[in-house]
């Protein structure tokens, strides 16, 4: 290809001030130690390494910005699980007129604690992780074709993405939270020796779900899944369900 005239003023430049053979030298090692190719502007090229600059930065924020998310939910889902267990043992202890100490083996529900706090964590994580490769791919395919991270609606993409992601994230924790109020209510079902059975109970209104209809009233056997095949509300995000005891003077 030609060279531009950009280059070729450059090259005229380094012969006028060392000679032909000096100047040609000290142009080609220019061009070799700035990475330019002599068939592009100068402007062109200096416009890509901006953008690319501009790329390396962005990737670098949104890394970070992910890590202090990832400190950030964990400690609200070490916070609110641990909570939402705690209120599930004493639900389960008031509803049958019994103690939380009563139901004994403490050591299985740090376990038990444990786990769900590890499951909601990678729920979160995986959400989050989602937004890294979603941003990633936009601003790569910014890069790859020379558009200007001032761009706007670039802005307004990378926006749209972190916003959807936003409130996915916090409705995954509260879902969480739900089913680890539900599992502790179980735990204590179980381990109280007089429950044998347990009802899913359902919020009847005009937001109720249609599982959540179908599943209204329906009983198994403590420690077996519900006709859907889980063992706790919820069925769904923003579920309100719930499980109560069927107690063996009620079966």
């Amino acid at each position: 290809m030609p060279r531009h005239p950009d280059f070729e003023k450059l090259r005229n430049k380094f012969i006028e001030e060392y000679g032909p053979e000096k100047g040609e030298s000290i142009y080609y090692a220019y061009l070799h130690n700035e990475g330019l190719k002599e068939e592009i502007s100068i402007s062109e090229q200096k416009k890509k390494d901006a953008i690319s600059n501009n790329y390396n930065k962005i990737k670098s924020s949104l890394n970070d910005y992910i890590f202090t998310e990832k400190e950030k939910y964990s400690m609200i889902i070490d916070k609110f699980i641990t909570q939402s267990y705690l209120e599930g043992i004493s639900e389960a202890a008031q509803e049958l007129s019994m103690l939380p100490s009563e139901f004994g083996d403490l050591r299985q529900q740090q376990n038990q604690l444990k786990v769900l706090k590890e499951n909601s964590k990678q729920l979160a994580f995986n959400l989050l992780d989602d937004i890294t490769k979603e941003v990633t791919l936009l601003i790569t395919d910014a890069n790859l074709n020379n558009i200007p991270f001032t761009n706007q609606e670039l802005k307004k993409d990378i926006q749209n993405i972190f916003g959807k992601y936003e409130e996915r994230l916090k409705s995954q924790v509260v879902s969480e939270t739900d089913r680890t109020f539900n599992t502790a209510l179980e735990f204590g079902y179980k381990k109280s020796g007089v429950v044998t059975h347990k009802q899913w109970v359902s919020v009847i209104d005009d937001k109720t779900s249609s599982v959540c209809q179908q599943l209204n009233g329906e009983i198994v056997e403590i420690g077996q899944p519900f006709s859907i095949g889980i063992y706790t509300p919820p069925a769904h995000p923003n579920c309100r369900s719930r499980i109560k005891s069927i107690t063996i003077s009620n079966v």
